[in-house]
């Protein structure tokens, strides 16, 4: 699909943190406040335990950095974590030890302060499981008024295996007690994290796909009291790789679903239109300057706005590929009107994470690389309002 592209003639700054030798990745992001940026950093080294610890960020101001203690020793990584509106950061861990039995819902607040630590038996050879099944934790996400967690548990044949048997949506209360569970369609195996996305009617949206097994991504949607309202397949057109990446609520109920697709040696941003009804209304790939891939988004006025990274088609895709920050503005039918590309001045990949509205404009956050096997390092990046592509 060919739309204006224009490149920003403002200067945008991006401020580049975190440690020297760890791969540092923003895993969590909220506007604290109307100036303040709450950041999750999840951080490793190989054969090292993971860390964690809050950024504090005002654009074009400071960064502070607080540790995490999170009392879990040689904790595997979180399996998902958010901020809530009241400023507590939740996320769950459990450590390799341990991780076969349970797992904990950890929640901090902005300065670091543990605040509560809930233990969940939901995970490993739980009760109703047959003999050499295994339960694990796929996706968590608090809910950011602050009355309890989503979570959505497998339970796979083996725990040598992929191959899943059933899949369950949960709602959690505050306590991590659970308020209600549902069964969702699922296919045979599972490679990536659930996508959950709650909707603003207090319904929510379950996306998940099966990476290197197949061409589909499979949606369902659940009522405020777990009734499942639909399900539904969408074809990627894809080679090899494709990975759902972001849902956003739409218009009349409706669901936005963001993800990314290959074509041999190009990679496509799929953006697919949902009616309340599960009906697709409108499905459009965008490949940006030869290849593109969106993953984040929000809604705005009028439409959408996307983030995510575009670049050349290159033959050989062994070979580094350089590419920019674009921002894609979707009218409300989903469908792309125009892109702005953000050059930078160094040689580093960025690969957004995280789009954030401020009074300021929009802050982009995400994890950025010279080579992404040696070390990553956080950005954040604010685009003021103006600079935003245009619906006209």
């Amino acid at each position: 699909m060919h739309i204006p592209v224009h490149a920003l003639l403002v200067f945008i700054q991006s401020v580049i943190f975190g440690s020297q030798i760890t791969n540092d990745i923003p895993v969590a992001a909220s506007m604290l406040s109307e100036e303040c940026c709450g950041l999750l950093i999840q951080s490793n080294v190989a054969e090292c335990p993971v860390t964690y610890e809050i950024a504090l960020v005002v654009p074009g101001d400071s960064i502070v950095l607080i540790p995490l203690r999170t009392g879990i020793d040689d904790p595997i990584w979180a399996r998902g974590s958010g901020w809530t509106s009241d400023g507590v950061l939740s996320l769950i861990l459990s450590s390799y030890p341990t991780g076969n039995e349970f797992a904990d819902i950890l929640c901090f607040t902005a300065d670091g302060e543990i605040s509560r630590s809930i233990r969940l038996p939901m995970a490993g050879h739980s009760p109703g499981a047959d003999e050499g099944q295994f339960y694990s934790i796929n996706s968590f996400l608090p809910c950011k008024d602050g009355s309890g967690y989503w979570m959505t548990v497998d339970l796979a044949l083996s725990e040598q295996t992929y191959e899943v048997i059933s899949k369950t949506l949960f709602r959690l209360g505050a306590q991590g007690d659970t308020l209600w569970s549902s069964n969702i369609s699922c296919p045979k195996h599972w490679m990536n994290p659930d996508v959950i996305q709650p909707m603003p009617d207090g319904e929510c949206v379950i996306g998940f796909d099966e990476d290197n097994f197949n061409e589909m991504f499979y949606l369902s949607r659940f009522s405020a009291t777990g009734d499942l309202l639909w399900s539904t397949e969408i074809e990627t057109g894809g080679d090899i790789i494709h990975t759902l990446k972001d849902i956003l609520p739409a218009r009349n109920g409706g669901t936005l679903v963001v993800a990314s697709s290959d074509f041999g040696t190009q990679d496509n941003c799929l953006i697919c239109l949902i009616d309340r009804n599960g009906e697709t209304v409108n499905r459009v790939f965008e490949a940006g300057f030869g290849h593109a891939v969106c993953t984040c988004g929000l809604p705005i006025e009028d439409g959408f706005l996307l983030t995510g990274r575009t670049g050349p088609v290159v033959e050989d895709r062994t070979q580094p590929v350089e590419e920019n920050i674009f921002l894609l503005r979707l009218d409300e039918n989903g469908t792309p009107v125009s892109m702005n590309s953000i050059p930078v001045e160094d040689n580093l990949t960025r690969n957004p994470r995280f789009l954030l509205e401020t009074p300021g404009g929009y802050l982009v956050a995400g994890n950025c690389w010279e080579d992404y096997w040696l070390r990553s390092d956080v950005f954040t990046m604010l685009i003021p309002k103006d600079e935003i592509p245009s619906l006209r």
